[in-house]
């Protein structure tokens, strides 16, 4: 199943099986573009750099990502991303991975564990450029989607996986956490933040992201507080906003105004309100706050 999403300033296209057990995010994303908070996700994510760096955080350790790293995201880990630039796309490409896919391939690999009260982790980040290659031909593939590319493509992600369980992971056997809610699959997660980071406060609607994902807004709001430690989606979006608010602030000589326009508000008087809400003093002060820091 091949899913395309670009929002604006984004190339971003999934890739998953019939049954979303295996899946592929391929991704270039600016600095502004894909802006994240913490969250989590219930499958394991494995992430390749490939061009230009960017930055993971993992339950607070931040790991500086640079083309041919890998790190593995487990479920229930809570994460966040970010990235250097707004000249240069960063890209990668995440590998997902269901634990009921991963515990298949652990028995067909000979890995011995008990599934039903164990379950495996992966810990830190490896660099390998065989990875690099592996990767390499399989979105060659997956461009040229030939006949059968989807079966290719498949192939290929179990050989990366092979690989690396063989050469550079070592899953680690742990108990079984049963105290995680369902969540948001991560490429609807992705999307979400996506369509969030492309939208400016008048353009965004959480009709038109639901109806976007296929799932019922009901559905939606309990899976992203699921995923978010109880953030509903409108808070999220809105600390997005304000954390591009600051960055601009910091770093630009705009005024008020024209950061308001620019975010999407129809009014600076509604940017003031939601600005000061979140951080407790006006633009205005931030701004002179911010300015007094750099001299």
């Amino acid at each position: 199943m091949l899913i395309p999403n670009e929002p604006q300033h984004t190339v971003s296209k999934c890739w998953f099986t019939p049954d979303f057990q295996f899946g592929l995010h391929h991704f270039r994303y600016l600095a502004d573009s894909f802006n994240c908070l913490p969250h989590t996700h219930g499958e394991h994510n494995f992430i390749v750099c490939l061009d230009h760096g960017f930055e993971c955080v993992v339950n607070e350790q931040a790991e500086t990502m640079e083309p041919g790293d890998l790190l593995v995201i487990n479920p229930g880990e809570v994460h966040k991303s970010s990235y250097k630039s707004n000249q240069v796309p960063s890209e990668g490409i995440t590998l997902y991975l269901t634990q009921r896919a991963l515990e298949s391939l652990l028995r067909r690999m000979r890995v011995r564990f008990d599934g039903k009260r164990q379950g495996i982790r992966f810990l830190g980040k490896v660099h390998d450029p065989k990875v690099l290659q592996l990767v390499q031909e399989l979105l060659s593939e997956w461009d040229g989607q030939k006949e059968g590319y989807d079966v290719v493509i498949q192939s290929c992600m179990l050989q990366i996986l092979v690989y690396l369980i063989r050469n550079r992971l070592e899953p680690a056997i742990v108990e079984k956490r049963s105290d995680l809610p369902r969540q948001l699959p991560s490429w609807q997660m992705d999307w979400a933040i996506e369509y969030m980071n492309a939208r400016g406060k008048s353009d965004f609607s959480l009709i038109e992201l639901c109806s976007k994902l296929g799932i019922s807004q009901p559905h939606f709001i309990q899976l992203f507080k699921n995923s978010t430690g109880m953030m509903i989606p409108h808070d999220y979006y809105n600390r997005l906003l304000i954390d591009r608010a600051q960055r601009l602030l910091q770093t630009a000589d705009y005024s008020i105004k024209e950061i308001a326009f620019e975010l999407g508000f129809k009014s600076d008087s509604h940017f003031c309100s939601l600005f000061r809400s979140f951080t407790g003093m006006t633009p205005t002060t931030y701004q002179l706050c911010a300015n007094s820091s750099a001299e």
